[in-house]
């Protein structure tokens, strides 16, 4: 019998759907910031604008609403290393929003 069967606890599938609209929300803001840092922001300047308060947000509380219900700091890093990889690029479009509109 696998003990990690027995011991791991199941997840939620509302859980997951909020973990996956977060890191579609941070993406597409990741995706932009990219835009704009290689200098092919024409179209991407507007839609940033819209991104930053909208998008971003939306997927920094999503986040911030897994974390409180998951508390995926209690669990060993290889079971929670796509909740961190999210928290990575929260803390990158964070960055990079504060400081282009500052």
């Amino acid at each position: 019998m696998d003990s990690e069967a027995t011991t791991s606890k199941p997840v939620h599938p509302l859980l997951a759907v909020v973990l996956a609209a977060s890191s579609l929300c941070l993406g597409a803001a990741l995706v932009l910031v990219w835009l704009l840092s290689s200098g092919q922001g024409g179209l991407a300047a507007g839609a940033f604008l819209g991104l930053c308060f909208i998008v971003f947000p939306v997927g920094a509380i999503l986040l911030i609403v897994y974390a409180v219900w998951d508390m995926p700091w209690k669990r060993p890093f290889w079971s929670a290393w796509f909740f961190w990889l999210q928290v990575l690029v929260l803390a990158i479009v964070g960055r990079s929003v504060a400081i282009w509109l500052s």
